[in-house]
Order: C-alpha cells, then sequence, then structure tokens
C-alpha cells in the first residue's frame, strides 16, 4: 500500500465481512473482528506522522461503557497502553473522541472530542485524526473538533491496528458500519482534514 491508499472498502475489497448464514431458524452474527498486524500494518504505518480517515456510522457502546470503537493501533501486550484511538462516545454526549496513551497510561490529549451531539446514533460520519509530536488533531465533518492538542508525545510500539474494536479484538465493538478507512503517512493540514471529511 502507498501512504494514501485505502485501506478498508470497496476500492480495495480488503477485510470484507463474512456472510450470515442463512437457514429457517434465528441467527445472530458476530461482530466483525478486523485487526491488522505485522507487514500488513508496518508497511504504511508511519510512527512519526500521519492521518487516519474513516466514514461509519454506530449504533453505540454495547459493554456498559461509554465507548464504542471506531479504530485503534495498539500493540501486542493486549493492554490498554500504549494506543491511539477514535471512539464513538454515547451515553449522553453523541461525539467522536481521540485518544492517545503513552506505555505508561498517561493520556496525552486533553480536550480533543468533537461537540455534544455531534454525532447521532446510526447516522453515517466522516472522522479524521492526524498526529504527529506535539501537534495532533480531531476533525468531524468538515469540522474541526475541540483544540489542537500541541503538547503531546506519540504512543510508540504501536504494532497493529483493530479496525471496529479497540486494544483488544473485540472490546468496545464499534456496533454499526465503516464504509471506507483511509490513511496518510504525513500529518495532513487543517483545511485539507476538512475537505476529506464533508463527505
Amino acid at each position: 500500500l502507498s501512504c494514501e491508499d485505502c485501506l478498508f472498502g470497496e476500492s480495495l475489497g480488503a477485510l470484507r465481512r463474512g456472510d450470515v448464514p442463512r437457514s429457517s431458524a434465528a441467527t445472530t452474527r458476530a461482530a466483525d473482528v478486523a485487526p491488522m498486524t505485522g507487514a500488513n500494518f508496518s508497511s504504511w504505518y508511519n510512527p512519526a506522522e500521519g492521518a487516519f480517515v474513516v466514514r461509519f456510522s454506530s449504533g453505540g457502546s454495547t459493554q456498559g461503557d461509554n465507548d464504542a470503537a471506531v479504530l485503534c493501533a495498539t500493540n501486542a501486550s493486549g493492554s490498554a497502553y500504549p494506543a491511539m484511538a477514535l471512539l464513538y462516545n454515547d451515553q449522553g454526549y453523541n461525539r467522536a473522541i481521540a485518544t492517545l496513551y503513552d506505555a505508561l497510561g498517561a493520556s496525552q490529549l486533553s480536550g480533543t472530542y468533537s461537540a455534544s451531539n455531534s454525532l447521532s446514533l446510526g447516522i453515517t460520519a466522516i472522522a479524521a485524526l492526524t498526529y504527529r509530536v506535539n501537534d495532533v488533531q480531531l476533525v468531524l465533518n468538515g469540522a474541526l473538533a475541540g483544540a489542537n492538542d500541541t503538547s503531546v508525545s506519540l504512543a510508540t510500539g504501536l504494532d497493529r491496528l483493530h479496525i471496529g474494536s479497540y486494544y483488544d479484538a473485540g472490546n468496545r465493538p464499534l456496533n454499526g458500519h465503516i464504509e471506507w478507512l483511509a490513511y496518510y503517512c504525513k500529518r495532513l493540514s487543517a483545511a485539507e482534514l476538512m475537505a476529506l471529511t464533508l463527505g
């Protein structure tokens, strides 16, 4: 993949969801778990700077907390840190939140979230999360979301991307749909991010 390829969606046909078994009996399909590990992640991910852009919808959290994960870059430890994630925060907020934790679990972001009620359950949105040391920005549906964090240490040692779940497969599932996901291997400007998320 080049640094501007679509990672997930119709343009590549990658990571397509499985078929739902059909029979006369009622069935419930398990949530899709779509991790990218090893060279499938390291061959395109730039740990120094980059941008994720994703078109998604969510039915809200299903595990008793307030967050449904759109995507999460993490490592093999199986713990919540280090990690960089984009979450749908419901339970009265209905907003997008960016999180970034170092290896000791210290949050590196403050105020990196969209306004309350800027998202609606089941309604498609486009979000972008761009990062560089001392420079992290979240954009939602063509508008800057919160302040540009300018005092940020990036998470190191990230070696996988969970699409539609949090730091371990199936944790905080999106409970929705991801139409496409793109990655850029550089920090995009606010104007570029706003244009990409207008949809």
